[in-house]
């Protein structure tokens, strides 16, 4: 059942008080009602946002930061707001054609699994990227940040 990320928008004022938070804090944050959960699609989505941004074959590779301790599979991992930004105007900026021709040519080590291979593994693999551009956009437009762990 695991290995499946969860997402959530945090504001400027829960990033600069993460020092003070200990493991339960953030395992609270994502058992929250604003909590997205894209299931596994995260190991296409995730690649899917990151070509299309411009971000690295995992959506941010260099760029995610830890932040805490593991819960889960990994620790929680930030998205600073200006990335967050940077990120969502990307993929506002991609039409279906662009987001069709990102999918025809990505590859993934995450994709290896034989789940999206066939036009049901891509729908599945589509919602998740929504989902997840859906997310960056909200909170793009609030100048927040995304924390997001694997569970």
């Amino acid at each position: 059942m695991g290995m499946r990320v969860r997402m959530v928008v945090v504001s400027p004022r829960q990033i600069g008080e993460f020092g003070e938070w200990d493991e339960e804090r953030f395992f609270d944050v994502f058992e929250t009602g604003s909590v997205v959960d894209i299931d596994k699609s995260w190991e296409a989505a995730f690649s899917l946002v990151g070509s299309i941004a411009g971000t690295g074959s995992v959506m941010l590779d260099d760029e995610a930061a830890p932040v805490g301790p593991e819960i889960g599979f990994s620790p929680p991992i930030l998205i600073l707001p200006e990335r967050v930004r940077v990120i969502a105007e990307a993929l506002g900026a991609a039409d279906a054609a662009t987001v069709e021709d990102h999918w025809a040519r990505l590859d993934s080590p995450f994709m290896d699994n034989g789940r999206y291979v066939d036009e049901e593994g891509k729908e599945y693999a589509m919602w998740g990227f929504r989902e997840t551009a859906k997310l960056l956009g909200r909170a793009a437009a609030a100048s927040s940040g995304v924390l997001f762990a694997i569970f």
